[in-house]
């Protein structure tokens, strides 16, 4: 059981990575059904600072309570992605969000057309290597790093499962002593 959940942990580990290799390139990226983004301004702060990694995955609009943490498409904008908490839902179906350092709700109630998904789940400045490689043109170095992480990753998997194959063939092995 220990070594199948160290397998399982290696492949997320494998596949953040290769997440984070996707972004630095600007592509927004989907594993197992969650989409990763960064987020790149201060409007969710102190719960989801700057560059905090999140989890988004796509949800049916009518699962979405009010203090949901959402992701959706700016309505001005639809290239950009907000992610904000929803405080009210209106009679015809909107969200009203507003992000946790904003004084107010946001001025255009959220459709569930808009809606990209729910935030699952977060982690705080993991995101920050996208943005630091991102801005400083340094996609090259990013790159490397996480084909080193890849291939170290790797290399500890196959590690283990050779190990374990090893391990099954020495069990029933007994020492034999020739005199």
């Amino acid at each position: 059981m220990k070594r199948w959940s160290s397998l399982c942990l290696s492949v997320f580990i494998i596949l953040l990575f290769c997440s984070l290799l996707l972004m630095f390139y600007g592509v927004s990226t989907n594993v197992f059904g969650y989409r990763f983004l960064v987020v790149i301004s201060g409007s969710m702060e102190p719960e989801i600072p700057v560059g905090t990694l999140v989890a988004v995955k796509p949800v049916s609009p009518g699962s979405i309570r009010e203090g949901d943490v959402i992701t959706f498409r700016d309505h001005d904008n639809p290239e950009v992605l907000v992610t904000h908490r929803v405080v009210g839902l209106t009679d015809n179906g909107y969200f009203v969000t507003k992000g946790d350092a904003n004084e107010a709700a946001d001025p255009v109630p959220v459709s569930a057309g808009d809606l990209v998904g729910k935030n699952f789940f977060r982690l705080p400045y993991i995101g920050y290597l996208a943005i630091i490689f991102k801005r400083s043109g340094a996609v090259f170095l990013g790159t490397v790093v996480v084909i080193l992480a890849l291939i170290g990753g790797a290399s500890s998997v196959i590690k283990r499962i050779k190990y374990s194959k090893i391990k099954q063939l020495e069990g029933p092995v007994r020492r034999l002593e020739i005199r």
